[in-house]
């Protein structure tokens, strides 16, 4: 494996960004204008419970967030949640009068009004409605993105309800909204709601799991093995501290796993925000996301596979050929994502014409996609065809000149290709 290169393609910051806010999208004209306001009085009504049961009152903040969000005024609904972080970091700090599983109705709401408002109607309603379809009724749903979860959340029928099937987004297990490494109560907030039907990792599960990972990392460091600049948890007092980005993801990785040991009952799914490398002897194209099947593959199923592709051909040609989509910089960037996450699956099971294919869509439904471009790099630079992988990086270049990693990465890849040169006999 070419580990080097590697960092830069399973950087999570690699993700795209843009999500300048269409000012067109209107609450009162939306399509899911009736399901989103039951979805924003539902959200209101759990966080006031969920406030109640702590024998704690929501800050007037709250109540003006709700209020904004009902007349559908996205913009309003961001700044006052902007104003709300600041105010109370990291979900309430040291201020204990706070509940802090009332942030999560707040991040759900706030985070479905963000993406319909800059996706539209047309994009967000039919992958909520797509995926959603897709999941069988009373399985666990990992969703891993803003659309993962936000979008799902709203247009399922009832979320709290687990109404069709149970909604988690493990990104959020360690992360806080604002990115920073702190514990918060997501999953305090996933007992409450689902405890009574699915088992939800206990915090005695998480301290196992950062003891786990922090032992790991000593034992890492022990054979002298170099740790990613991310990877920054440090043990004082007993107490492990986690402070990197990778060491949320690892983490998060390890609950997930802990949840779906947990429920051997139910289907899985997933829709991926970041690598899980556990998940992947397991998993499988599912439509736009993937299924995450009870027990490892010995490979994909040719049937699988040829339906996935007929899928992908016909939406990748309906999607190019619609010019709202093709203006919506953030809706391109999600879908690229998707097919992206599938094209790694194909990847890990050393499919590579299936996951060049599928990596090619991706950066064609979104060419300056920084996560489509580097693993189809990654893939041509294990296959030792550097020249393709330097063409595909060199191409992303010129739609994003100022990005330091692109020549960082050409660098990496024109000294591997030396490398891996056959010498010549004298």
């Amino acid at each position: 494996m070419l580990a080097t290169f590697g960092l830069l393609v399973g950087d999570p910051r690699l993700e795209a960004t843009d999500n300048n806010r269409s000012q067109s999208w209107s609450l009162d004209q939306s399509d899911a204008s009736r399901q989103l306001r039951t979805f924003i009085d539902a959200k209101e009504a759990q966080a006031q419970a969920l406030a109640k049961a702590e024998g704690k009152t929501l800050p007037s903040e709250f109540a003006m967030f709700f209020a904004a969000a009902s007349k559908g005024e996205a913009g309003t609904v961001t700044n006052l949640l902007d104003t709300m972080r600041k105010q109370y970091p990291s979900y309430g700090g040291n201020n204990r009068s706070l509940c802090e599983a009332a942030w999560e109705p707040i991040l759900e709401v706030g985070g479905a009004l963000e993406v319909f408002a800059t996706a539209g109607d047309k994009y967000a309603i039919a992958f909520g409605q797509d995926t959603i379809n897709s999941i069988p009724p009373r399985s666990i749903y990992f969703g891993g993105t803003d659309w993962g979860r936000f979008v799902i959340t709203a247009l399922s029928t009832s979320q709290i309800n687990a109404n069709p099937f149970f909604t988690i987004t493990p990104k959020f297990f360690t992360q806080t909204p604002t990115g920073q490494i702190n514990r918060n109560d997501n999953l305090g907030y996933l007992r409450s709601m689902y405890g009574r039907w699915i088992k939800i990792a206990s915090e005695q599960d998480v301290q196992r799991c950062l003891q786990e990972y922090a032992g790991e990392l000593r034992d890492r460091q022990a054979r002298g093995e170099r740790l990613s600049p991310d990877e920054l948890a440090t043990t004082k007092g007993g107490a492990v501290q986690i402070r990197g980005v990778q060491d949320a993801m690892n983490l998060d990785g390890r609950i997930s796993k802990l949840i779906f040991d947990q429920n051997p009952d139910r289907e899985f799914y997933y829709e991926e925000s970041f690598v899980m490398p556990w998940m992947y002897p397991y998993l499988e194209p599912h439509g736009l996301i993937l299924k995450l099947n009870r027990t490892p593959l010995s490979q994909i199923d040719p049937a699988v596979v040829a339906t996935d592709r007929d899928y992908w051909d016909g939406l990748t040609r309906r999607l190019l050929a619609d010019p709202e989509f093709l203006a919506n910089k953030w809706t391109r960037g999600h879908y690229a994502k998707l097919r992206s996450a599938i094209a790694g699956v194909y990847s890990y099971w050393r499919m590579a014409g299936e996951a060049e294919y599928a990596f090619k869509q991706a950066a064609a439904l979104d060419p300056p996609s920084p996560e489509a471009n580097f693993r189809l790099a990654q893939l041509y630079a294990e296959e030792n065809r550097f020249d393709d992988a330097i063409a595909v990086i060199t191409a992303l270049q010129q739609l994003d000149p100022t990005n330091p990693k692109l020549q960082a990465a050409i660098s990496q890849l024109e000294h591997l290709k030396q490398t891996r040169q056959p010498k010549v006999p004298n």
